[in-house]
C-alpha cells in the first residue's frame, strides 16, 4: 500500500517526503554517534591528551559532521564530476546577503535591549537564523530599492572577491570590537563581510557598532556560573586534579585532527566523503592563477585580457572581471525568481548542510537556564 501511495505522489510531494526522511535519518544518526562517542571506551586514549571542554565540543561537532557526511555526502562526490551552473547558483546564494545585513541590524538592537523578537531567546539564535536565513520569519522581504542598492555594491570597487563568504555573518561582538579599536587593518580583515563595509558609510551601519552589548554580557555571566559549577563537580569526582586543565585543545575545526580521528575509528569511505565534501564546499585550494584558469578555460567566448607586466596578474584580473560581469547578469534573474516565490507564497529551499547549529543552540540555552538557576533566578530568558 505504501509503495502504491508513493507512485501516485507529485514531484513536490516526493521532494518533501524525501527531504523529511533525510532529516529524520540525520537526527537519528547524529544522536547515535554522540552516544557512541560519550560511552565507547575505545575513544578514551585519543581524547585523554586534550582538555575536557574541547573534547566535549569535538564530540558534538563530530557526531553532527559524521551524520552530515553519511546522509548528504554522496551529493558532494557526485558534484565532483558535474558541471554546475556556477553563476546562477552563486547569484541565488549571494542575494541573501541583503537579508544577512538586515538581520545584523536587528542583532545589534536586540543585544542593546532596544527591541524584542519573539523568535529570539539568546544571542545564539541569531547564528541559527543566519544559517536559516531563507526562512527567517521576522525579516521583511527584499524590496526593489534594497536590491538596487545591492547591485550598486556589486558594481562598486568595494566588491572585490567573487567567492568570499565569511564564516559568521552575525559575529557582532567581533565587528564591534574591531570597529571601536580604530584598527583599520584589523577591522578590514578577512572576517568582515564586504557588504557590511559598503554599508558603513552608505547606510550608517557604523552607528550600530556603538550600541551596548547588554544581552551578550548577561549571557556570559550566566555561562560563567554554569561552567564554574561544572568544574567544581569534576574536581569532586577527581576527573581534573589541577585547578586548570592545561592540556592541548582538541579542535573540531582542525582538519588534521578531524581526519586523524576518522582514520583511527572510521573506514576509508567516510574519509573520501569528507574530503569530497570539503572540496565541494570550498573549491579554493588552488592558487589564484589556477582558479583564474579554471574560470576562463571552459568559457566559449572571447575574453579581453588587459596588458599587465605580470601576465599572471593579468589573467587573474580578467577572470575576476568576467565573473563579476556574469554575476551581475544572473543577479537580476535571481531577484525575479525570488519575487516570484514570494508572491506565490512558495518556500525557499535550504542547503541540506544548514542544520549544524540546532544542537549547539539548544545546548547554549540549557547553559543559560542552568546559570540562571545557580543565581537563584527563574529558569527563563526574561533577563
Amino acid at each position: 500500500m505504501e509503495e502504491d501511495k508513493n507512485q501516485n505522489e507529485s514531484y513536490a510531494e516526493k521532494f518533501e517526503r524525501e527531504k523529511k526522511e533525510r532529516e529524520e535519518k540525520f537526527k537519528k544518526l547524529e544522536a547515535e554517534f554522540l552516544v557512541d562517542l560519550k560511552t565507547n571506551p575505545r575513544y578514551i586514549p585519543f581524547f585523554e591528551p586534550f582538555s575536557i571542554i574541547s573534547v566535549e565540543n569535538f564530540k558534538m561537532y563530530y557526531s553532527h559532521r559524521k551524520a552530515e557526511l553519511i546522509v548528504y555526502g554522496k551529493n558532494a562526490i557526485d558534484n565532483e564530476d558535474q558541471s554546475l551552473s556556477r553563476y546562477s547558483q552563486m547569484a541565488g546564494e549571494k542575494i541573501w546577503e541583503i537579508q544577512q545585513e538586515k538581520l545584523l541590524r536587528l542583532n545589534f538592537k536586540w543585544n542593546a535591549e532596544l527591541i524584542k523578537i519573539k523568535e529570539v531567546d539568546t544571542t545564539w539564535d541569531f547564528d541559527y537564523w543566519s544559517l536559516h536565513i531563507v526562512r527567517c520569519p521576522f525579516i521583511p522581504a527584499i524590496t526593489q530599492e534594497e536590491f538596487d542598492e545591492y547591485m550598486d555594491y556589486i558594481k562598486s570597487s568595494t566588491f572585490e572577491e567573487i567567492k568570499y563568504e565569511p564564516a559568521l555573518w552575525q559575529d557582532i561582538e567581533s565587528y564591534k570590537s574591531q570597529y571601536l579599536s580604530g584598527s583599520t587593518e584589523e577591522y578590514y580583515g578577512d572576517g568582515t563581510p564586504y557588504w557590511y563595509r559598503y554599508n558603513e558609510k552608505k547606510r550608517g551601519l557604523a552607528d550600530i557598532y556603538k550600541l551596548p552589548y547588554i544581552r551578550g554580557d548577561k549571557e556570559e555571566f550566566y555561562s560563567k556560573l554554569y561552567f564554574e559549577e561544572q568544574e567544581k563537580g569534576k574536581e569532586k569526582k577527581n576527573i581534573v586534579k589541577n585547578d586548570q586543565d592545561d592540556r592541548p585543545y582538541l579542535s573540531a575545526y582542525d582538519n588534521e585532527q578531524f581526519e586523524e580521528f576518522i582514520k583511527l575509528f572510521e573506514d576509508n569511505r567516510l574519509l573520501r566523503i569528507h574530503r569530497a565534501f570539503e572540496k565541494d564546499k570550498e573549491r579554493d585550494t588552488d592558487s589564484e592563477l589556477n582558479e583564474a584558469l579554471k574560470v576562463l578555460q571552459p568559457e566559449p567566448v572571447n575574453i579581453e585580457i588587459r596588458y599587465n607586466k605580470d601576465w599572471r596578474q593579468g589573467l587573474i584580473e580578467a577572470a575576476n572581471e568576467y565573473q563579476k560581469k556574469r554575476l551581475i547578469e544572473e543577479l537580476s534573474k535571481s531577484y525575479k525568481k525570488y519575487l516570484f516565490r514570494i508572491n506565490a507564497g512558495l518556500q525557499f529551499e535550504e542547503n541540506d548542510s544548514s542544520e549544524n547549529l540546532d544542537y549547539a543552540t539548544a545546548f547554549h540555552k540549557k547553559i543559560i537556564l542552568q546559570g540562571r538557576a545557580l543565581n537563584n533566578e527563574p529558569e527563563d530568558f526574561n533577563f
